[in-house]
């Protein structure tokens, strides 16, 4: 049996065969029964999927795995870097999921530098504002569900203006 199953999910969905990665596992099992006799598990968040990460194998994680969100860094003066996945490969695995709709997938697109900016001066700045109404349809487009505002100096955000 997955012992992983069996503490973190408490049930709530049906047992699988599949054994989690020992990576996955650095608590011991009396520390993830206290977590989950208190609290319930909505979803688990892994950031920074980038083009080192295989599309396909990440498809195959969150399908057998429906509570996993995969976080996307979004910094246009960073994309490719590692953590910053480039356009090509976002839309390389949103076509492979699109062909599997079956399961859906969840992914959420976290923003940070210039279009943290663009978002925080939506208002003020039409030039912002249609770079940033583009950029949200394309994500939408992609199938991301969730955007995520990274609005911190050390993500390349103009903090001094916030208040």
């Amino acid at each position: 049996k997955c012992y992983f199953c069996q503490l973190v999910f408490k049930n709530q969905i049906q047992h699988h065969s599949k054994p989690v990665p020992s990576i996955y596992i650095n608590w011991t099992a009396a520390q993830l029964s206290n977590m989950t006799s208190t609290a319930k598990l909505s979803a688990l968040g892994f950031c920074g999927a980038d083009d080192s990460v295989n599309p396909r194998l990440l498809a195959l994680i969150g399908q057998n795995y429906p509570l996993v969100e995969f976080g996307v860094l979004f910094r246009p003066d960073k994309e490719g870097q590692p953590r910053y996945a480039t356009k090509n490969w976002v839309s390389n695995l949103s076509n492979i999921l699109s062909k599997n709709s079956n399961t859906k997938v969840r992914l959420a697109a976290h923003l940070c530098g210039s279009y943290v900016n663009d978002f925080l001066s939506y208002g003020a700045n039409d030039s912002a504002k249609e770079t940033i109404d583009l950029f949200l349809k394309q994500l939408h487009d992609w199938g991301f569900r969730r955007v995520q505002v990274n609005a911190t100096a050390v993500n390349g955000v103009f903090t001094e203006n916030l208040a």
